[in-house]
């Protein structure tokens, strides 16, 4: 798919944005925006409408501009993309598995020496994009690389720390039933980063988003 609406999709995947809102986002005129707006609706991934005006919302001159957002298939096929992903670097990190490695451990055991192999795989990946030397920037490029799989979306400061965050779970349904592929997440942004990272919240527990800490040490 072509890039500019791979962006698209991403940004009305958070929530949703008029042609305007999100020609500001990317730095591009909004007939440009809208034409590829029109193309991603024709293929039934996007939906629009216009919201409604609430009572004491000022009156605003011509006609209301119509909001984007993601249609269900759109919907579907991302969270379908999202799994097959997982289920393929699952299948590498299973055929890793050796007798020494599982001998005389229970299932929990098992699952967590998986989710090792899976951070591992996801930093082999994406190191050889790392290519920020300071701590602050790695935290940018980090969050950079792994939006693209909805782990990371944003980035805040708390004194000390930096938290990081994302909105939404790409992988909602299994990360209720196990907590192995958050586990596998929360490594794989400590390697490529170089810190320890402390996973504080998450969307599969009831929290609004997945929330990450992480303070720089040297």
């Amino acid at each position: 798919m072509n890039e500019t609406r791979e962006q698209i999709l991403g940004l009305i995947e958070l929530q949703e944005l008029s042609a305007v809102d999100i020609a500001t986002e990317l730095n591009l005129s909004p007939g440009a925006v809208r034409r590829h707006l029109d193309l991603l609706v024709a293929d039934d991934l996007v939906t629009s409408h216009v919201p409604l005006r609430s009572s004491d919302t000022a009156p605003s001159r011509g006609r209301p501009s119509s909001v984007y957002r993601l249609s269900d298939t759109s919907e579907m096929l991302r969270s379908a993309m999202d799994y097959r992903r997982l289920l393929g670097r699952l299948a590498i990190a299973l055929q890793e598995l050796n007798e020494e490695e599982i001998s005389g451990k229970d299932g929990t055991e098992i699952l967590e020496i998986v989710s090792s192999k899976l951070a591992r795989l996801m930093f082999s990946e994406y190191k050889s994009d790392m290519r920020a030397k300071s701590f602050e920037a790695k935290i940018v490029e980090v969050i950079s690389l792994l939006s693209g799989e909805g782990i990371l979306r944003s980035v805040r400061t708390d004194g000390d720390e930096y938290v990081l965050s994302t909105p939404t779970c790409p992988i909602k349904s299994l990360s209720r039933t196990t907590h192995a592929v958050c586990e596998a997440d929360r490594q794989a942004i400590e390697l490529l980063i170089g810190e320890k990272v402390t996973q504080v919240q998450t969307i599969a527990k009831g929290a609004a988003t997945c929330e990450y800490r992480v303070c720089r040490t040297s």
